[in-house]
C-alpha cells in the first residue's frame, strides 16, 4: 500500500511509526502546509517526494492512499478531493466541523465507489484496536452480561492544566471554528466506541463547558508534534472557545440509558472508566484492567486473549494505530475483505458527528 501523507504533525510523531512498522506499507510522498516542515519529514523518514501543495499530493500516480492528518477544519475538502481523484482515504478525527461537511463526505464516498467499487474509506478512529474494548466485545457478544440495562463511561484527564499536553495551550484545539474542544478531541472516540459496542445511539443530547477559558500562547509557530513543557516560551494568552468538558446521555437500541461524562480541564484525573450493567452480569474496565462477574459474583479479572495485543513499538498511540494500518492495508491489497475490517469508515464517523452536534445545541458556556 502506497501512502501520500498529508499533515506533518500528530502525522510525523504517530502515523509514520506505525506504518513504518508494516513492509506492506510504503509512505511515498508527504505534504505540509509549511513547505520546510514537509521537506524536514521526508528527510527524517527517506520519503522520496514532499510538497505544501496536498492536490500536487493526491495527483500522484504513485499514491494510492492518502492519509489526512490536519486540523479538522480541512478535513472535507482534502477526503473530497482525494475520492474525486479515486484514491483511498484515511481520515483522521473527528472527521468533520459539522454534519453538513460530514454528508458531503459521505456523497463523495458513494460518488467516487459508482467509478471504483473498489475504493476504501476509513476514519482513524484507532482505539477500537484496544485488546480491552476487543474483549469487551467479545463478552458481550457471548451474552455474559444478558440484556444491556445501563452503560457508564468517564473520561477524566489533566491535558488540559498539563504543559506537556496541547490542550494547555492555544492551539487550534481551543479554537471552535477549526475543530477544537474536548468533545471532538476524545468524545469523538468514546461515541465512535458506544457505536462499535452497542450499535446505534439514539436520543443523544448532552452539554458542554470550558473551565478554562484563557490559554497561554506558544511564542514560536507551533505544530502538532512540537515538543512543549512547562518552560515554553509565551507570547501572551487567547481567549478559549472550544468545549474542555462534556455530558453526553441517549438510548441504546433495546431503550437502556448510556451516560458519558468527561472533562480534561482538572488536576489528578482518574483516566477512563467503563460501566456496562446487564440482566446476568456486569464489566467493568477501569484504564484498560478489566473485571467482570454474573450476577451476585465477585468482579473477578479478566485478560484479552494473546492475538489482540499490539506488536509496533513507539509512542503510546503508535501500538494501537500500527493495528489499524495492518488491518487497513489488507483491505487496500485484497487480503481481507471490506466487510471483515474493524477501522470506522466515514459513514461510521458521519453518526458520531451528528452526535456531537446534538450535544453542541447547548453551546459551550464558561463555568461561573
Amino acid at each position: 500500500m502506497r501512502v501520500g501523507l498529508i499533515g506533518t504533525g500528530f502525522g510525523t510523531a504517530v502515523h509514520m511509526p506505525a506504518m513504518r512498522a508494516h513492509s506492506a506499507i510504503e509512505v511515498v510522498a508527504v505534504c505540509s502546509a509549511q513547505r520546510a516542515r514537509a521537506e524536514a519529514a521526508a528527510s527524517q523518514w527517506g520519503i522520496p517526494f514532499a510538497t505544501d501543495d496536498y492536490l500536487e499530493l493526491i495527483a500522484r500516480d504513485d499514491v494510492e492512499l492518502v492519509n489526512i492528518c490536519t486540523p479538522p477544519d480541512s478535513h472535507a475538502a482534502i477526503t473530497i478531493a482525494a475520492l474525486q481523484a479515486g484514491k483511498h482515504v484515511l481520515c483522521e478525527k473527528p472527521l468533520s466541523l459539522d454534519p453538513t461537511e460530514a454528508a458531503a463526505m459521505e456523497k463523495a464516498v458513494e460518488e467516487a465507489r459508482t467509478h471504483r467499487p473498489g475504493i476504501v474509506d476509513a476514519v482513524h478512529h484507532e482505539l477500537r484496536y484496544l485488546p480491552f474494548r476487543r474483549t469487551v466485545n467479545d463478552l458481550l457478544r457471548a451474552g455474559f452480561v444478558g440484556d444491556v440495562r445501563y452503560v457508564s463511561a468517564t473520561s477524566i484527564f489533566n491535558f488540559g492544566v498539563d504543559p506537556g499536553a496541547e490542550p494547555y495551550w492555544y492551539t487550534w484545539v481551543s479554537d471552535k471554528s477549526r475543530g477544537g474542544g474536548f468533545l471532538t478531541g476524545v468524545f469523538s472516540h468514546e461515541l465512535d466506541l458506544m457505536r462499535y459496542t452497542f450499535g446505534d445511539l439514539y436520543e443523544v443530547s448532552g452539554n458542554v463547558s470550558i473551565a478554562i477559558t484563557e490559554k497561554p500562547v506558544l511564542a514560536w509557530d507551533y505544530r502538532d508534534g512540537d515538543a512543549i513543557g512547562a518552560d515554553s516560551p509565551t507570547n501572551g494568552t487567547r481567549k478559549a472557545d472550544a468545549d474542555d468538558t462534556a455530558v453526553v446521555t441517549g438510548r441504546l437500541e433495546n431503550g437502556a440509558p448510556f451516560v458519558l461524562a468527561g472533562t480534561w480541564a482538572v488536576h489528578n484525573g482518574s483516566g477512563s472508566r467503563l460501566e456496562i450493567y446487564g440482566s446476568e452480569g456486569t464489566i467493568v474496565v477501569h484504564n484498560g484492567a478489566i473485571t467482570a462477574a454474573k450476577r451476585n459474583e465477585p468482579l473477578e479479572p479478566i485478560s484479552p486473549p494473546a492475538e489482540y495485543a499490539p506488536t509496533a513499538a513507539g509512542p503510546a498511540a503508535t501500538p494501537i494505530a500500527a493495528l489499524l494500518f495492518a488491518d487497513l492495508a489488507a483491505v487496500v491489497d485484497g487480503r481481507r475483505p471490506l466487510e471483515e475490517a474493524l477501522f470506522a469508515r466515514i459513514s461510521d464517523a458521519a453518526r458520531v458527528q451528528e452526535a456531537i452536534e446534538r450535544v453542541r445545541v447547548n453551546g459551550e458556556r464558561p463555568l461561573t
